[in-house]
């Protein structure tokens, strides 16, 4: 044996003293759970325990953790729950943010379009804002609602420049405006503004304007129809057409009025509007000329009794238009006088009152006229030619004892042969 091995030899039989062991033991570092060994080592009480056991042949008990290391290990009471509402707040996060992220989208959109319809002018951006604040979830939004509400309170002032600034914003506002648009357009509120306007004394430009934008109404909004004949504009603008001081804006009055006369031809003969729209016609343009007889032609379907004086005033008027040398003026006045006598067919005191009038002597001429081919290039078109011929044959079955023996006596049966005759129909022959 070495020399080396017999140190070591010795060294280890060699007792230690309990000083030296116990300094020893107070020199070593403590555990801290940093250096913890693991929730399975089993202490030094736990192994005398196993060992008594196996003395006494008892089983031991299976190696429980200390409470330290137990606790060290498993995680605590509570962390699962803090964890999982922390994940639902960052989910919540990222989704509000994913949403502002689409509505500033939107928005940029939105912006760079109202940029391009003010470019364009005419007020387009009021008209498309509605679709693009829908987009943009800002809630529900009325087309111009702002601009509206402006021009109505300038409607309201007593200075005629307010008043015009207005009545110019409204009117372009409702010229590119739609049914749909005008949904949500206080009527009831900017009518009656307007019809004020109407009847400034002293201020045509501003009666112009207001003649316009009730135009509008009338043309695009069936509700805005309705509400200038619920607060008496016909009334209105029959005053203004008949005071032919300013013809511009007797012109503009004569429009509105047409596009009432459709759907509201009672109201608007109430008024005095058949005489009306024909009393001052020399004064108009041609194209005028024939709104206004158009007009009267649509204000005769709803003639009645208590109208029979307004179309004996209208009557001579448009007999004088049958021969006309314009093809829309004398149909539109073959169209009036028939619908005319169709509605007071059946009234034997009515029909003597216009046949008195003329309405049989005027019509028979034009028929006679052009069964003898003497119409030359004037005179109603084929439709309303027949319509006469028809109205003749009316007023003589309603009036035997005085219609019917004075047209015998003007030669109606050699006329009617002449018709026949050359007839279109009467022409192509029988079959065969």
């Amino acid at each position: 044996m070495t020399r080396q091995g017999k140190r070591a030899r010795e060294h280890s039989r060699t007792p230690r003293s309990p000083d030296k062991v116990s300094r020893q033991a107070s020199e070593a570092p403590l555990p801290t759970p940093a250096q913890d060994q693991g929730p399975t080592a089993p202490s030094t009480e736990h192994r005398l325990t196993r060992h008594r056991a196996r003395v006494s042949g008892e089983t031991p008990l299976p190696a429980q953790p200390e409470p330290e290391r137990l606790a060290h290990h498993q995680p605590r009471e509570g962390a699962q729950a803090d964890h999982q509402p922390g994940m639902d707040r960052k989910s919540s996060a990222g989704m509000h943010h994913e949403e502002e992220e689409e509505e500033e989208r939107l928005q940029r959109g939105h912006s760079a379009l109202q940029g391009l319809l003010r470019r364009l002018g005419a007020g387009f951006e009021d008209v498309f804002h509605t679709g693009a604040s829908s987009a943009a979830g800002g809630g529900a939004y009325h087309p111009g609602n702002a601009r509206v509400r402006a021009a109505l309170g300038q409607l309201r002032s007593h200075d005629a420049g307010e008043q015009l600034a207005g009545l110019a914003e409204l009117c372009e506002y409702l010229a590119v405006s739609t049914e749909e648009s005008l949904l949500t357009f206080p009527v009831d509120t900017a009518v009656p503004l307007l019809i004020k306007c109407l009847n400034e004394e002293g201020e045509p430009d501003v009666a112009l304007l207001a003649a316009r934008a009730l135009t509008f109404l009338a043309d695009v909004s069936g509700p805005g129809g309705a509400a200038l004949v619920r607060h008496g504009a016909p009334a209105a603008l029959v005053g203004r057409l008949l005071s032919i001081e300013y013809i511009d804006l007797a012109e503009q009055a004569l429009q509105a009025l047409q596009k009432l006369a459709g759907e509201h031809p009672g109201a608007l003969l109430r008024a005095g509007a058949l005489a009306a729209v024909l009393a001052y016609l020399d004064f108009f343009p041609l194209s005028v000329q024939r709104v206004a007889v158009d007009t009267a032609a649509a204000l005769c379907r709803a003639l009645g009794a208590d109208a029979l004086e307004a179309a004996a005033a209208a009557l001579p008027s448009l007999l004088g238009l049958l021969q006309s040398q314009d093809a829309r003026l004398a149909e539109g006045a073959g169209r009036a006088v028939a619908r005319m006598a169709e509605r007071y067919a059946r009234d034997r005191d009515a029909l003597a009152t216009l046949c008195a009038l003329g309405l049989v002597d005027e019509v028979y001429a034009v028929v006679a006229a052009r069964a003898a081919g003497e119409g030359g290039t004037g005179g109603p078109p084929p439709a309303a030619f027949h319509g006469l011929v028809r109205l003749l044959a009316q007023c003589g079955a309603a009036s035997r004892h005085a219609v019917a023996p004075r047209l015998l006596e003007a030669g109606a049966a050699g006329v009617g042969a002449a018709l026949l005759a050359g007839s279109a129909l009467l022409g192509r022959g029988g079959p065969g």
